[in-house]
């Protein structure tokens, strides 16, 4: 169930990087390059916490230690 769960999330952080950058580039105006890493943040924040919350399961930590590691 593991590999589903990555793959959910994987895809799920690259559709939320794709959406952003469109939603910035054509309805915004906003220069593709500062778009992009705008919308990379964004699929970040989506992956590692699809992935420490849902794919790995670790409730318990303390997502500033995770997060610098």
């Amino acid at each position: 169930m593991r590999p589903i769960k990555f793959i959910v999330t994987g895809a799920a952080a690259a559709a939320v990087h794709l959406w952003v950058l469109w939603l910035l580039v054509d309805l915004t105006q906003l220069a593709p390059l500062l778009a992009n890493p705008a919308a990379f943040i964004l699929a970040f924040v989506v992956s590692y916490l699809g992935h420490s919350l849902w794919t790995f399961n670790h409730k318990q930590h303390v997502h500033r230690n995770a997060l610098v590691k």
